[in-house]
């Protein structure tokens, strides 16, 4: 099956536009809390709640 992507090229410059931000240091994530893995329910129950403010990380031992 072909598939063909419309805007890829759009996409493409996109991707790069954010690669750079990120290499120069103007763009950065925002992480709010980090669980362990161990604590996968907590960190559901945490995004559900909508207290955060940034991405929730799990953290792999």
């Amino acid at each position: 099956m072909r598939r063909v992507f419309r805007n890829a090229e759009a996409k493409g410059q996109a991707t790069a536009f954010i690669s750079e931000g990120i290499q120069s240091g103007r763009l950065a994530p925002v992480i709010d809390r980090t669980f362990p893995f161990s604590e996968v329910a907590e960190a559901h129950r945490y995004l559900e709640s909508g207290e955060g403010l940034g991405k929730v990380v799990l953290t792999v031992p």
